[in-house]
C-alpha cells in the first residue's frame, strides 16, 4: 500500500479508536492536559487526545512497512546527538544501556541504528499467544534488532547483550509488572 493510502488508513483507525474506547480516551485526554503548561481546555484535551490516538496507529503503520521502506527514506526522518557517547562505549568493547521512552515508532529508531554499524539488543514484553510474540520477534529481526523477553531472564541477556558491544535499548516508561518505584510526573504519583 503506498504510504499516503497507509497513513490516511492509519489516521481513520486511530480516531475510530478514540471514538470508540471512552475510557481510555478520558485518560489520554487527562493526561494531556495535566502535561502542557497551564493545561489545556476540555477541547483542546480531547483533540490532543485523538491524535496521541492518530500517533499511535501511525506507529503500527511504520513498524509493518519498515521491512519496504528504503534506508534513505528513514535517513531523512533521523538525526542523532550525543553520538559520540555510543561510538566511545562501542571502542571500548562495552556497549550501552539507552533508556527510551515508549514512543513513536522506536521500531525505526532501533532499525536506524542497526544500520548506522551498531549491534541493538531490545528489551521486550512478552506477548500471548505466544505466536503473536515470535511473529515480533521475527520482524524486529528484520529491522536489525535482538530481541530479549523481559521476564526472569532479562537481567542475564541484557548482561550477555552488553558484554557482545551491544547498545541495549530499555523501553523504561511503563510499569508492566507493577513493582515500579512511584514517582511525581506532571503534579501526579
Amino acid at each position: 500500500m503506498p504510504a499516503p493510502v497507509a497513513l490516511a488508513v492509519a489516521r481513520a483507525v486511530g480516531v475510530g479508536a478514540w471514538a470508540a474506547l471512552p475510557a481510555r480516551r478520558a485518560v489520554v485526554a487527562r493526561h494531556m492536559a495535566r502535561a502542557t503548561e497551564g493545561g489545556l481546555m476540555a477541547t483542546a484535551a480531547q483533540r490532543a487526545a485523538r491524535e496521541a490516538f492518530v500517533s499511535y496507529a501511525r506507529y503500527w503503520v511504520e513498524s509493518l512497512r519498515l521491512s519496504r521502506t528504503s534506508p534513505a527514506e528513514v535517513d531523512a526522518h533521523f538525526s542523532i546527538e550525543g553520538r559520540h557517547h555510543l561510538e566511545e562505549a562501542r571502542a571500548e568493547g562495552r556497549g550501552a544501556v539507552l533508556a527510551l521512552p515508549h514512543l513513536g515508532g522506536w521500531d525505526v529508531g532501533g532499525s536506524w541504528l542497526a544500520r548506522q554499524g551498531f549491534a541493538v539488543s531490545v528489551v521486550v514484553e512478552s506477548l500471548q499467544p505466544i505466536e503473536v510474540f515470535e511473529w515480533f520477534v521475527a520482524l524486529r529481526r528484520t529491522f536489525g534488532l535482538s530481541v530479549i523477553p523481559l521476564g526472569p531472564g532479562a537481567g542475564t541477556g541484557v548482561l550477555a547483550a552488553l558484554r557482545a558491544n551491544h547498545m541495549v535499548c530499555l523501553l523504561c516508561d511503563r510499569d508492566i509488572g507493577g513493582s515500579g518505584v512511584e514517582v511525581e510526573f506532571f503534579g501526579e504519583r
